[in-house]
């Protein structure tokens, strides 16, 4: 176990042996010191140098803002984390805008040793990009001053010629040993800080990804348990308001719940959305850059979105890093230019170089400040230029005083080999992993359908308490036979080629191959099934995704407990009176 030095700020030992307890179960070796007031802060602070500080939100007379304010005066760089019972979301986020490195909810501390694990690994890395910097500060220093006492030296040879000029020959000869010397110290210099930018360009896009990481892995965990927890209770409540009368008391009660309920979907669904936009992995950049500019007029910035590619092949890592400064550069157009507006463009050349272009026509600035970090924005252009030159492209900014900002970014595209994401379908990106052998659920039911209009009907969900919820919610239908169920896309392509069902609800985000992947496989070859995509995120590039890849129409999870049998039976009606593969259900 990893030994922790632990300042804890907490008038509840209760609540300090829950958290000590907590670490313990994260494998730490915590060995700490509790306090409550702000003098025994300050001297823990100086006694001790912990690696970290766990602090109460609610300790009353001394606020977590200013036990906050009093860490980073120390200039030890600790990671400061609040726990509490309870704390409003804009007081958390201006806290971790001030500098805290977490926030948790004292009765949610599970993930207390995985956030401080990553507080400790988030302040290494800054260490260690700090003593690169400084590495860099003294070899600078180190070559000036190699070459002011070279200088001086050539100074006392050329007095000694001017003094001397029976000694010309042997002072020359000496003068260019000098300046061979010099060259060679020079070259090793250059070579040095050229491999320290590098390494600091390699650093500051890990420290990008390591972040990007931990919020996709927050953002998955909330979508793999909250989420379909919160789906499957909704579920479970309208088979519940089935069976109370309306006049009964609990009527009520059932309303106000599921309506609680609801509130906390649409908070878990935000939440994951500003954790790691699914749009970014699921349909890839483009349409991450549209999604994106939806979200900007929350900062008071409308922007514009021009694309001349619908898609573009790019590792993962690629694709954050250009979202990311895309981001950036938008965020700092809303705080520093003076304009609400702005355009980004994204285009692919013959010669396969990606541009990314942000403008605006704002107040502009002197490009001369790129070479120092911006003051105001998170990373500034000086960081977003770093991250491209790691990658191997490079940014151009063109801008003057009162005309406005053009900044783009160039990236060469490496040659993809084609994929069977390259389909009709291929608007949706998938980054499923290979396939493998996987054992499923084959129901004993007969393969032909049955007499009169029951609809035979195949469920796909890779969560089995969301399966258990929709079909005991479909089984209360008489007209409704569930042939089968499958957990992920392949299972759901084998299973209509066995069970030819009429209909396939379709979850979109699943291993393996995804929904959308799996609904074109099963329309090229089965037309006539109809395909009803479910998704807990249902926006409105997954929408034209499901609907390019051939499905019927797109329902939330949450929308599914009132709406998905009638949807049902108006896309089959509408396939009846039409004649069509698909009915519009508006």
């Amino acid at each position: 176990m990893a030994t922790l030095r632990l300042l804890i700020v907490e008038d509840d030992a209760t609540d300090a042996e829950l958290v000590i307890r907590e670490l313990r179960k994260g494998e730490f070796d915590p060995h700490y010191r509790r306090v409550d007031t702000r003098e025994a802060f300050l001297k823990a602070l100086s006694e001790e140098r912990p690696d970290v500080i766990i602090y109460d939100h609610n300790l009353p007379h001394f606020s977590s803002s200013e036990a906050l304010q009093l860490t980073q005066q120390s200039d030890l760089g600790i990671p400061f984390i609040i726990v509490s019972h309870a704390i409003g979301d804009e007081e958390a986020v201006a806290l971790m805008r001030a500098g805290a490195s977490d926030y948790l909810l004292k009765d949610r501390l599970g993930r207390l040793g995985e956030s401080v694990r990553h507080a400790l690994e988030q302040r290494r890395l800054r260490e260690e990009h700090t003593a690169a910097r400084n590495a860099i500060v003294s070899l600078n220093a180190e070559l000036e001053l190699r070459i002011a006492s070279r200088t001086a030296q050539l100074k006392v040879a050329n007095h000694a010629l001017e003094m001397e000029l029976g000694q010309r020959k042997r002072a020359e000869e000496a003068l260019r040993r000098l300046n061979t010397d010099l060259e060679q110290r020079i070259t090793e210099r250059t070579r040095d800080l050229v491999a320290s930018n590098h390494r600091l360009q390699a650093l500051a896009s890990e420290l990008t990804l390591a972040e990007q990481r931990e919020r996709k892995r927050l953002a998955s965990e909330l979508h793999d348990y909250l989420a379909q927890i919160l789906a499957l209770a909704r579920i479970k409540m309208s088979q519940l308001r089935q069976k109370v009368s309306a006049e009964s008391p609990g009527t009520q009660l059932v309303g106000e719940i599921d309506s609680l309920l609801e509130k906390a979907g649409e908070y878990t669904r935000s939440l994951m959305a500003k954790l790691n936009p699914p749009v970014l992995d699921e349909l890839g950049l483009p349409s991450a850059l549209t999604w994106l500019a939806k979200q900007m007029p929350l900062h008071g910035l409308l922007v514009e979105v021009r694309l001349f590619q619908e898609q573009v092949a790019l590792p993962d890592d690629q694709s954050v890093l250009l979202f990311q400064s895309v981001r950036e550069l938008l965020i700092n157009v809303a705080k520093h230019a003076g304009t609400d507006r702005a355009t980004v463009s994204l285009r692919v050349d013959p010669d396969q170089q990606l541009s990314i272009e942000v403008q605006d026509q704002g107040r502009g600035f002197d490009p001369v400040a790129l070479e120092t970090k911006s003051e105001n924005g998170r990373f500034g252009l000086f960081s977003v230029r770093e991250r491209m030159q790691a990658m191997g492209g490079r940014l151009d900014v063109i801008s003057r005083l009162g005309e406005g900002t053009t900044v783009t970014m160039i990236l060469p595209l490496a040659k993809a080999k084609p994929t069977e994401a390259d389909t009709p379908a291929g608007t949706f990106a998938n980054r499923a992993a290979p396939v493998e052998p996987s054992i499923f659920q084959i129901p004993h039911a007969p393969v032909h359908p049955p007499p009169g209009n029951t609809i035979r009907l195949l469920l796909v969900d890779d969560h089995t308490m969301v399966r258990q919820g929709l079909r005991s919610l479909l089984e209360s239908y008489e007209d409704v036979m569930i042939v089968g169920e499958g957990s992920n896309g392949d299972e759901a392509i084998e299973l209509v080629e066995q069970l030819r069902p009429a209909l396939v609800v379709m979850d979109l985000n699943m291993p393996k191959k995804n929904g959308i992947e799996a609904t074109a496989r099963i329309k090229a070859r089965w037309p006539e099934t109809v395909v009803i995509g479910l998704s807990v995120q249902a926006g409105e590039e997954a929408r034209r995704a499901i609907l390019n890849a051939g499905g019927a129409v797109l329902l939330t999870k949450e929308a599914a407990v009132d709406e998905l049998y009638r949807t049902i039976r108006e896309v089959l009606d509408g396939q009846m009176t039409n004649g069509k593969g698909v009915a519009e259900v508006r």
